[in-house]
């Protein structure tokens, strides 16, 4: 099965779009906080692509900004893309079955644990 859920810091703020035959999407990336190593230094962040579609991409757009938290879900793909040189990139990326803004990070970088009963989803 694939299936992956994420949680991370918007790197810059959203547009919605219109496909062709007028269906709503947005895409963006995410930055997936780490933790700590084991000397207490923060560990780098991973960064995944995603694209949502329809209430959820319009109802993104509309409630979050460039460093908000968000949560998506859905499956994971990899993307191959040619850079104008001719060289060849793959990289992975989330077509989202679901993607929510959330008002406040709650996990506590000492623990990095999530407490969901505190998560304020945005409307």
């Amino acid at each position: 099965m694939n299936f992956v859920l994420f949680s991370g810091n918007l790197v810059r703020d959203l547009e919605l779009k219109q496909s062709g035959n007028g269906k709503d999407y947005t895409y963006g990336t995410i930055g997936v906080y780490q933790g700590k190593n084991e000397n207490g230094e923060s560990k780098p962040s991973i960064f995944f692509d995603f694209t949502c579609f329809g209430n959820d991409a319009k109802t993104l757009v509309e409630t979050s900004k460039k460093g908000d938290l968000v949560v998506i879900c859905g499956r994971l793909e990899e993307v191959e893309t040619t850079s104008d040189d001719g060289r060849t990139f793959v990289h992975k990326r989330v077509i989202c079955q679901s993607a929510k803004a959330c008002k406040k990070y709650v996990a506590t970088p000492q623990t990095n644990e999530y407490d969901p009963s505190i998560w304020e989803s945005a409307k």
